[in-house]
This record gives structure tokens, C-alpha cells and sequence, in this order.
């Protein structure tokens, strides 16, 4: 499993799009759910991560069975 940024620099108020480079054999994008580690700082829907408020945070692909992942760090300020 690859994407397409492992670090993101984002003010508050702008979206940056993560994009899945390589899906594991036997999945489709379908079957990744993106989860941010604290929604306070960055949320993420279909891998558009929109910056809440100034902090640091990972955003999580995972495929449905939570067998594979991979991670993005953000980092967000004013």
C-alpha cells in the first residue's frame, strides 16, 4: 500500500487531497476507510484532509479488514 504524501504542511481552512498510489492485491478504494487521529486538527472524507486548527496529526488509510494501513502526518497552522 502506497499514497501519494507521507507529510503535510496545511493552514487552517485548506484541503489537501491524499491519494492512494498502490491498493493492496485484492482491494479496491472502496474498501479504505480514512480515519484522523484528532478531528480537532484534521478531518479527512475519501482523502480530502481539511485543517480544523493548529496542532499535528496523522490521517489513516485502512483497508475494511484492518489488515493493511498507512499514514500521512499533518501539520497545521494559522
Amino acid at each position: 500500500m502506497d499514497i501519494s504524501d507521507y507529510y503535510i504542511e496545511l493552514k487552517t481552512g485548506s484541503s489537501k487531497i491524499i491519494t492512494i498510489d498502490k491498493l493492496p492485491s485484492g482491494y479496491s478504494e472502496s474498501d479504505i476507510k480514512w480515519v484522523s487521529s484528532n478531528e480537532s486538527v484534521a478531518s479527512v472524507n475519501n482523502g480530502t484532509v481539511t485543517a480544523v486548527g493548529s496542532g499535528n496529526c496523522s490521517i489513516k488509510a485502512v483497508t475494511s479488514d484492518g489488515k493493511n494501513s498507512i499514514e500521512c502526518t499533518i501539520s497545521v497552522t494559522e
